[in-house]
C-alpha cells in the first residue's frame, strides 16, 4: 500500500487539466511560502500540498521523522535550500527532490 502512495506522489501532479506543474513552477510557489505570500495562490497552495504529502509518505515509510513543533513551512524552507544547492536535470520531479531533502534533514533513527 505505501508503495502505491509513493508512486502516486512521484507522478506528475495536475493542478489544472491543461497544465502540469514543473519543478520550477512549484519552486516558485515554495518561494511564495517563504515570503509569506497569502494562500489562494495556486503555486503556493500546490507547494504546501506537495510538501505535506511528501512528509506524510515519508512518515508512513519511516524515512522522515518530523521534529516536534515543526510545521510544513519549515519543510518548504528545507526543500528550497536542497533544490537550490543540488544540480538537477531539466526533467527532475519536485516530489523526488522534496523527499530526498526532507529524508536527509529529518531522518528516522532506523
Amino acid at each position: 500500500m505505501r508503495w502505491l502512495i509513493v508512486l502516486l506522489l512521484l507522478l506528475p501532479m495536475r493542478v489544472r487539466a491543461e497544465q502540469e506543474p514543473t519543478l520550477n513552477w512549484l519552486l516558485d510557489g515554495c518561494r511564495g511560502v517563504a515570503a509569506n505570500r497569502p494562500g489562494g495562490d495556486p503555486k503556493v497552495d500546490a507547494c504546501l500540498g506537495s510538501v505535506r504529502s511528501v512528509i506524510s509518505v515519508g512518515q508512513i515509510n519511516s524515512d522522515i521523522c518530523v521534529p516536534d513543533g515543526v510545521d510544513a513551512s519549515q519543510g518548504v524552507a528545507i526543500v528550497i535550500q536542497y533544490i537550490d544547492r543540488t544540480r538537477h536535470s531539466a526533467d527532475a520531479q519536485f516530489g523526488q527532490m522534496a523527499y530526498a531533502a526532507l529524508k536527509a534533514s529529518w531522518p528516522c533513527g532506523h
